[in-house]
């Protein structure tokens, strides 16, 4: 039970970091292909896959008492930070996978930056034995 709790805590930390970077640099155009590593030829392939799995979720989850209805009504879009609750770590790990090298890379150090500060990260530690 206690190994669910942390690998819980990760899936929602980076859920909502991916989630954080991408609206941040691309605003909520989760569904353009443009905004993701198409010059990367294995990227290029699993690109329409996903952009097709993440329409399939906010139409299943588009009915009427839920977050994804509420901000598609009265909003008239539905920010990543409300459909990546509903995403699966599966596709979660495509997006990821997906993004451009750099965003890749920022949102790995902006975690990596939240893990030092949280866990007082020092030379002489796990990561860092030398």
């Amino acid at each position: 039970m206690i190994l669910l709790k942390y690998i819980l805590i990760v899936e929602r930390t980076i859920k909502t970091k991916i989630s954080y970077h991408f609206s941040m640099k691309y605003d909520d155009k989760y569904l353009n292909a443009n905004n993701f590593d198409y010059n990367n030829r294995r990227k290029n392939l699993k690109i329409p896959r996903l952009i097709y799995n993440m329409s399939k979720v906010k139409r299943i989850y588009s009915e009427v008492n839920s977050s994804i209805y509420h901000y598609q009504e009265i909003h008239g879009k539905i920010p990543l930070w409300v459909l990546v609750e509903k995403l699966n770590f599966g596709i979660i790990s495509h997006f990821f996978y997906c993004l451009i090298l750099k965003d890749q890379n920022a949102i790995v150090k902006e975690i990596f930056e939240d893990y030092k500060e949280e866990y007082n990260y020092n030379k002489k530690s796990i990561l860092n034995p030398a």
